[in-house]
């Protein structure tokens, strides 16, 4: 929710509305930001970004509880926007549900010129997406978990270009079947304040066939040196009738120069997965002698 302010969601530390003592808790370094300081375009007030909080937590429970599969595009990343958010700019992707996991990088994903398969938290320069010591370079997804700053099993694929029309083909190690999937939907994320990211997107089947899929486009979210701007969006392109196994995921820049992250691919499926009630496990202590004087 671009422009949202920590504390303005509850009411209770929000000036003006709370009874105890309160605070905006933006620090900008005592500079004006461009993205956060109020006053700015896209800061949200207290009141937009509270009227936006309750239609999104509305349409969780009512997805989630409800089974209310007509809510579910607001939350998925299929770009539908909630006229009662107000005037904010909301964005949302999804993982798991109805989706098979098509390319997902790590250390055994091949590639080509023009990308390699990079750590999310790492605090080495050389192999990191995004450099751990520049302050406008922070991601909501490169976030470690707990204290940890290394964790070698998390990675994406950073591609960088300098000129249009060059291919750069990803290869998993094992081919994967999308079924009856409808899109492919990637999670795709450019450096803020950056528009026009455009690539052309094509998967390579296991019988070596290349179908091209469509056109994707990204916009970089606003930001500045005190957000963490760097965001991953989803983009869907239809599979046509793609029904091998895809070995391949191929992105072709279509703007002259550019850098971005590949954090994942899915074959997606409208709707969401029934839920099931998990098993819960049962341990048989049996009978025995216990508890004596000693």
């Amino acid at each position: 929710m671009v422009g949202a302010n920590h504390n303005f969601f509850n009411t209770e530390w929000t000036p003006g509305q709370s009874a105890a003592p309160s605070s905006d808790d933006f620090y900008g370094g005592g500079e004006h930001d461009a993205v956060c300081s109020p006053g700015t375009a896209t800061r949200l007030s207290a009141a937009h970004q509270q009227t936006a909080g309750a239609t999104y937590i509305a349409t969780a429970a009512r997805l989630f509880t409800a089974g209310d599969d007509q809510v579910r595009q607001l939350l998925d990343g299929s770009g539908v926007r909630a006229s009662s958010a107000g005037p904010a700019r909301v964005f949302s992707h999804a993982i798991g549900g109805r989706r098979t996991p098509v390319m997902i990088p790590d250390s055994s994903v091949a590639v080509s010129e023009g990308a390699r398969i990079c750590q999310q938290v790492t605090r080495d320069v050389a192999v990191a997406c995004l450099d751990p010591n520049d302050a406008a370079a922070r991601s909501g997804h490169f976030v470690p978990f707990g204290p940890l700053y290394s964790e070698a099993d998390r990675h994406a694929a950073e591609l960088s270009w300098t000129s249009a029309g060059k291919p750069v083909r990803l290869t998993s190690a094992r081919p994967v079947a999308v079924g009856d999937a409808r899109d492919l939907a990637l999670r795709v994320m450019v450096p803020p304040n950056v528009r026009g990211t455009r690539f052309s997107v094509a998967v390579i089947t296991a019988g070596g066939k290349r179908t091209v899929l469509g056109d994707v486009r990204v916009d970089g979210l606003p930001g500045s040196q005190y957000t963490a701007a760097h965001w991953a969006q989803e983009v869907r392109v239809p599979l046509n009738g793609v029904q091998d196994r895809v070995t391949a995921l191929e992105l072709t820049p279509q703007t002259p120069a550019g850098r971005a992250w590949l954090i994942d691919a899915w074959a997606w499926s409208t709707g969401t997965s029934q839920a099931k009630p998990p098993a819960l496990p049962r341990l048989d202590l049996g009978a025995g002698v216990c508890c004596t004087d000693r």
